[in-house]
C-alpha cells in the first residue's frame, strides 16, 4: 500500500493515531509525506507496522523516537542494514535510515545502501533529514 502525500503544506505534529485504520500492520506499506511542515517526533505508535517506508524529509521533524530505529524491516530493510553495522561501527546510527540526524546531511534526508549522513559543516538547522 502506499501513501502519497509530498508537497501538500501539512503542518503540526504526526498524530499517535496516524494509520489506526490498517489493518494488516505485517504488510509493506510506503507513507510520503516529504517536503510539508510536520514538526515533532515521529511518533513510536508506528512500531506496529513491521515493514515501513517512510519518506518525511523536507519537513522539520526534531526527534524520532528510539524504538522506530530497531525496526529492521522498516525503509526496505535499510534500518536492519544499518542496526548489523552498529557493532561494527560505533559511529552508526540506525536512524539515519529514516531521517539523517541532526548536524548531519545526505541529499535524499536519509542514509541510503552507500550513502551515508554525513557531517555538515556549518549547520542552524534543529531538525532532522
Amino acid at each position: 500500500e502506499e501513501l502519497s502525500m509530498d508537497f501538500h503544506s501539512f503542518t503540526g505534529s504526526i498524530p499517535a493515531t496516524f494509520l489506526k485504520g490498517i489493518k494488516n500492520k505485517n504488510k509493506e506499506i510506503g507513507v510520503h509525506l516529504s517536503y510539508n511542515q510536520l514538526t515533532g517526533t515521529i511518533p513510536k505508535d508506528l512500531k506496529t507496522f513491521t515493514m515501513m517506508t517512510l519518506d518525511l524529509e523536507g519537513n522539520k521533524i526534531s526527534k524520532i523516537d528510539s524504538d522506530l530505529c530497531k525496526m529492521s524491516g522498516w525503509m526496505r530493510g535499510k534500518v536492519g542494514d544499518l542496526l548489523n553495522q552498529v557493532d561494527d561501527d560505533s559511529t552508526i546510527n540506525p536512524c539515519d535510515a529514516i531521517l539523517c540526524s541532526k548536524g548531519t546531511f545526505n541529499i535524499a534526508g536519509k542514509a541510503g545502501a552507500d550513502t551515508p549522513c554525513m557531517p555538515c559543516n556549518e549547520s542552524e538547522d534543529d531538525f532532522l533529514g
